[in-house]
């Protein structure tokens, strides 16, 4: 508000997933104060169309909230990229916790086990990694699951180029950048319909969705494309185009600049 005094244009970033829960619970005339200030900024972007509706509730002027979505960069050099693995590897790239369906993966994981399946999935992130060694290792499940923890740059690229699925199986999610980063390495997704995930990753184009909290689907969905190589190859592919036309940096750059430019 002090910025429009001095008529300073206002862009307004809604990039938190909880920020939905955050308003909600506002008293009353804390979210009158919200709508005032939130109505003042002259540009508001979010990451999907379901946040453009959710934020026309009390957008007064919808036409200036605009849907950008994240980005990534797509590969500098080329790769071929191999989806003749038999020892298929699943990786998981986040938060582990309950919240990103860590604990679930661990438990589709038994269940793959139970139907012969060949892979080996490593959990890369922050988070509640203890936790997750202790489970795995009581399930005596060490064999398949590899705790990396956190990863990024160089050894992030390796696990990327050499992953045969990535799976996500949060129970939220404002849009998922480990997705599009999975994408655009050909790499085909296994993932949740927590939150937005669903607006990123096209069901059976880019990968298979499944109802988060449900184990059981989970495991069935990575079984699918642990055995069929063609699938993981479409999916692959299809997840390539769709993050090259829609979440590469030059296009989301583009819009930004757009927007920056008209006021």
């Amino acid at each position: 508000n002090i910025l429009k005094i001095f008529k300073i244009p206002v862009i307004l970033h809604s990039h938190g997933g909880k920020f939905q829960k955050f308003y909600e619970d506002l008293p009353s005339i804390l979210k009158k104060y919200a709508n005032y200030s939130l109505n003042k900024a002259d540009y508001i972007i979010v990451l999907t169309n379901s946040w453009k509706e959710y934020y026309s509730r009390f957008i007064k002027e919808t036409n200036k909230i605009e849907v950008i979505g994240n980005f990534v960069k797509l590969p500098t050099t080329e790769f071929n990229k191999n989806y003749t693995s038999e020892e298929v590897k699943i990786l998981f790239l986040g938060r582990l916790g309950k919240v990103k369906g860590t604990y679930d993966l661990i438990d589709a994981c038994e269940v793959l086990i139970q139907k012969k399946a060949n892979f080996l999935l490593f959990l890369a992130g922050d988070g509640e990694i203890e936790k997750c060694k202790k489970i795995i290792k009581e399930k005596n499940l060490e064999r398949y699951i590899k705790v990396l923890g956190w990863i990024s740059g160089d050894e992030k690229i390796k696990y990327l180029k050499e992953a045969d699925i990535l799976t996500l199986p949060s129970y939220y999610e404002s849009f998922g950048v480990a997705l599009i980063e999975g994408m655009s390495y050909r790499v085909p997704i296994v993932a949740s319909t927590g939150g937005q995930i669903y607006e990123v990753v096209r069901d059976k184009v880019d990968g298979i969705l499944v109802p988060p909290g449900d184990y059981l689907a989970l495991a069935e969905a990575l079984n699918i494309l642990i055995k069929d190589k063609s699938l993981r190859k479409k999916f692959g592919e299809n997840g390539y185009e769709r993050v090259k036309n829609c979440f590469s940096e030059e296009i989301i750059i583009e819009k930004y600049k757009n927007i920056y430019k008209k006021i």
